[in-house]
């Protein structure tokens, strides 16, 4: 027997990019286990502490869009 069509009704807001909540979960969890800093200057000071005391790492600063603070990573940056 044939399925019927049923006309699909638009909505709105089925087609925003709205976050669900376990994306919002999962992206905080990603950093949850990293030091935040409140400010690029402090997370600046806090990696080159870490040079001086550790001479065979390079660190860097990066904004988290996250959590909204700052943290610090060993990986080269992207922009070229």
């Amino acid at each position: 027997m044939p399925r019927k069509n049923y006309q699909k009704t638009s909505n709105a807001r089925s087609r925003t990019s709205v976050p669900t909540l376990d994306i919002v979960l999962s992206s905080r969890a990603t950093c949850r286990s990293k030091r935040r800093f409140p400010t690029e200057k402090q997370a600046a000071y806090a990696a080159e502490t870490q040079e001086l005391q550790v001479q065979s790492i390079e660190l860097r600063t990066y904004h988290c869009t996250n959590c909204g603070g700052w943290h610090l990573s060993r990986q080269k940056s992207n922009s070229r």
